[in-house]
């Protein structure tokens, strides 16, 4: 490593890559670059994506697992934003999720006789009820509901992959008030039923491939689902495999619903949201906050330029 001096042909003889870093100056970097080709080096340059051979990645781990973002050295600050809204939708238990499916893979491979069946068996897993209490670190109630699954694929028994209905409560319908849980929910949904008071920009962060009906008073003349089929199409969906998010948001009597949906023989899952009365609460916090102080240094000294109170 030369930090402060320019490389020679000898400094990069066994070189088997050479990370040239003189941001801003082209001259002194095209002349690095030339001896670490010389020397048949890889070269990364930085602040010049066209003199590189490679270009790093933001990474984002999860313990075993691993994802790499890159611009190919174009814009890597827009590749660091990307991994920070990647790190938001993947939940931080994914690697809890891989570790239980290391731990399973032998008792699977030694029960389950085909390829089919265990295959059958783990898209299961990862879909449904057991992948998704386990996130939500409930891995007694994973553990009990995949014991039921291997045992019908040991004596090929498994049903069709059955869908998952999530009860999910967008608060007050402020977007930015959903919780990482209700938007990773979203991202996985094949189907999302809302209720008209839903906010658009909430349903829009559903995958675009989801279909997306809303629920209509009687005799509307609105497309959607009036409530008394709610229920019927919810079922019908989960039972083929969907994926099932109905969206509601205040304080909605979802208790018919849920108990409509378990008579069925469905897994519903209760995604809870902010209620009303804590968004109320945090903004009447706001004016009672104590005093801050705004500075901000100029040549050789330090002067007040703003006081703000309660986050006004």
């Amino acid at each position: 490593m030369c930090e402060t001096c320019d490389p020679q042909t000898k400094d990069l003889a066994e070189a088997a890559l050479v990370v040239v870093a003189y941001p801003g100056d082209e001259a002194r970097t095209r002349a690095a670059v030339s001896l670490a080709r010389a020397a048949r080096s890889l070269v990364y340059a930085v602040d010049f994506p066209s003199l590189s051979d490679i270009a790093f990645p933001a990474r984002l781990r999860r313990g075993d697992i691993e994802i790499g973002l890159s611009t190919k050295g174009a814009a890597p600050a827009l590749a660091r934003l990307l991994r920070g809204r990647l790190e938001a939708a993947l939940p931080e238990r994914l690697d809890a999720l891989v570790r239980f499916a290391a731990a399973a893979r032998p008792v699977v491979k030694e029960r389950v006789a085909t390829f089919a069946a265990r295959r059958a068996l783990w898209d299961e897993v990862f879909r449904g009820v057991v992948a998704e209490r386990i996130l939500s670190g409930d891995e007694t109630g994973a553990h009990r509901r995949f014991e039921r699954l291997l045992d019908q694929a040991e004596h090929g028994i498994l049903s069709a992959p059955t869908g998952v209905v999530y009860r999910l409560s967008a608060g007050p319908g402020a977007p930015d008030l959903l919780t990482l849980r209700a938007q990773r929910v979203l991202l996985g949904a094949d189907l999302v039923v809302y209720d008209r008071s839903v906010p658009p920009e909430i349903v829009a962060l559903a995958r675009r491939e989801a279909l997306k009906v809303p629920v209509v008073s009687h005799g509307s003349p609105r497309a959607g689902l009036s409530s008394a089929e709610v229920v019927g199409r919810v079922v019908e969906a989960a039972r083929a495999g969907l994926t099932v998010v109905r969206i509601t948001v205040g304080a909605a009597d979802t208790g018919p619903e849920i108990a409509a949906l378990k008579a069925a023989d469905l897994a519903v899952e209760i995604v809870p949201g902010v209620s009303p009365r804590e968004r109320q609460e945090g903004l009447a916090r706001r004016g009672s906050g104590r005093p801050a102080v705004l500075i901000r240094r100029r040549t050789g000294a330090v002067s007040v330029r703003t006081r703000v109170r309660g986050g006004r």
